[in-house]
């Protein structure tokens, strides 16, 4: 399984489409063969932080979703109201799994 982990901040005036956005790629993201989750969580710490949380089956399942129209379609909706770069981490969790 792999796990994807993006944490990135919003511009302030922007709320609202993030949350609008989300609500949509997440529903469709989840629809993808070897989507296990898709989530974006809120930082209680840090107003206009969020998370992007994903597990997917494979690395060939969350590659085919990366080549979707959905993907291109994240990006061209988010990466102008994102607030500097977005951290991205991904981890292999098969060692970690239980059977």
């Amino acid at each position: 399984m792999i796990v994807i982990h993006v944490a990135l901040n919003i511009k302030p005036e922007n709320k609202e489409t993030l949350l609008n956005f989300a609500k949509y790629e997440v529903a469709e993201a989840r629809k993808f063969d070897g989507c296990n989750t898709f989530t974006v969580y809120a930082d209680t710490q840090a107003d206009n932080r969020y998370v992007l949380y994903e597990q997917w089956e494979t690395i060939e399942a969350f590659e085919a979703y990366k080549a979707s129209d959905l993907f291109k379609k994240s990006g061209e909706v988010l990466f102008p109201i994102i607030d500097g770069k977005p951290e991205s981490s991904y981890f292999d969790a098969k060692e970690f799994q239980q059977a």
